[in-house]
């Protein structure tokens, strides 16, 4: 029977319920549909060693994202030689493709008007020159270190890759939307300006 207490306990129910949703449909929403459109950044692959384990139904991807320069501007003081995480602020080359134009601290506030990507894996050397910290990029591992893919294609992709980047005059990208968050979506791994997929069921024929 609906009393008063059992309508107010149903109701509150609902409430409870409706607020659990709330915040990771938000986010689930907020990610499919953001307010401010991606930024489409383009990285170049370079070849695991052939044998590195493909672990799972993923490729196993080397990320090539170099500094824009020689010295890249840093945030942190001193002199010293690390490795460590911190927030890599992106910019294009003239190639359209990524490289890193300054580093940040991972707490550090990143710019607004530059796509950033967060707890980048750094080996850097830090130089105190004229009361600017320069960081020299000794190299740098993306987040996005993997490709998804059926397993039936992981062994003919992994041999494809490993064959194209070790290719001067073939290209294997990786591209990825950058949120204004920093947050980011693998969107394509391209072949020679293919899909990989594609590229895949063209050899299988």
């Amino acid at each position: 029977m609906l009393t008063k207490p059992n309508i107010l306990r149903l109701v509150s129910y609902i409430v409870f319920f409706a607020a659990a949703l709330y915040f990771p449909g938000r986010t689930v929403y907020n990610f499919e549909r953001p307010a401010v459109p991606p930024v489409e950044m383009r990285f170049k692959l370079r070849a695991y060693d052939p044998y590195d384990p493909l672990r799972g139904r993923y490729l196993a991807l080397n990320v090539i994202c170099p500094p824009k320069n020689d010295k890249v501007k840093s945030s942190t003081s001193g002199r010293e030689t690390a490795v460590r995480r911190e927030t890599a602020v992106l910019e294009k080359d003239r190639d359209g493709f990524a490289v890193v134009s300054e580093l940040l601290p991972s707490d550090g506030v990143p710019p607004t008007d530059k796509p950033f990507v967060r707890n980048v894996h750094f080996a850097v050397f830090v130089t105190l020159d004229d009361n600017k910290n320069v960081t020299e990029i000794r190299g740098a591992e993306m987040p996005f270190d993997r490709f998804y893919l059926n397993e039936p294609l992981a062994k003919p992709a992994e041999k494809l890759l490993r064959e194209v980047t070790r290719d001067p005059k073939r290209s294997a990208v990786l591209v990825v939307d950058i949120h204004r968050d920093g947050n980011w979506a693998v969107k394509e791994l391209l072949v020679d300006g293919k899909p990989l997929r594609e590229v895949l069921r063209a050899a299988a024929k």
